[in-house]
């Protein structure tokens, strides 16, 4: 199976170089994978994303992972080898400054890593179902994680409706140069 990230030979050694372990990188590549099938998925209704950027936005959004603030420090690193889309989606894949009724690169490789779990999709509520039963007891990071949860699961409903099936159905893997 050839998956979307495999064209991004450049990024994927990026990734590589960084020292992070197997399973940050098996995610950052299955992020890539549904950021790479949502855009094509997008296309095909009427829009015109890059989905290639799409991939490499997945693939490189936990570079730093092993830093603090590493979504900054990620943005940092990629502005530094002028790699400034890669970085704004990068920088923005917390939740930062992220509109939950867009459609861009930015939005897509965001929503992709909230239905992605160690390098599997699943959906937004099934991924934070564990950290809200771990919150119960504290009540601000709860509601934080609520509120979250609900404006990620509104996108997630409105991609699919733009998509016309559910995040869950996208294929993985036909990604061509």
């Amino acid at each position: 199976m050839k998956h979307y990230f495999t064209g991004e030979t450049d990024a994927l050694k990026l990734l590589l170089s960084r020292g992070l372990p197997e399973n940050v990188i098996l995610h950052c590549q299955a992020v890539a994978d549904t950021s790479g099938a949502m855009a094509e998925a997008l296309n095909k209704n009427g829009f015109s994303l890059d989905v290639r950027l799409c991939v490499r936005g997945g693939l490189l959004h936990d570079i730093e992972r092993l830093k603090k603030n590493h979504e900054h420090a990620g943005a940092d690193l990629l502005r530094e080898l002028g790699m400034n889309d890669e970085a704004d989606i990068v920088e923005h894949h917390m939740g930062l400054g992220i509109d939950y009724n867009a459609v861009s690169e930015r939005e897509v490789v965001f929503l992709a890593d909230k239905i992605t779990q160690e390098h599997h999709r699943t959906t937004v509520s099934e991924r934070y179902a564990p950290a809200l039963r771990m919150t119960e007891h504290l009540p601000e990071v709860h509601r934080e994680i609520e509120n979250v949860v609900k404006n990620c699961v509104t996108m997630e409903s409105v991609y699919e409706a733009l998509i016309g099936c559910s995040l869950m159905e996208l294929p993985i893997g036909k990604y061509e140069e």
